[in-house]
């Protein structure tokens, strides 16, 4: 998720250059991430803050995977 997600790329490649053989699927989508914040004071409202963060999924198998996936 976020910024690992280019680390992640990189040693799915690297694995692929090692490994002969290997069938990748890969998924890309994003997750919706709320913060609530409780104040210290009282009286005062808790703040939501929500974010969106992107995800990858990346598979990797030497068995050939589902032709039809679009990854």
């Amino acid at each position: 998720m976020g910024q690992a997600i280019s680390k992640t790329a990189a040693i799915a490649e690297i694995l692929m250059r090692r490994i002969p053989c290997l069938h990748q699927d890969t998924a890309i989508s994003s997750v919706s991430i709320t913060d609530v914040w409780e104040p210290i004071d009282e009286g005062l409202h808790p703040v939501e803050m929500t974010r969106h963060v992107s995800m990858i999924s990346i598979m990797l198998s030497t068995k050939e995977l589902d032709k039809i996936s679009p990854g």
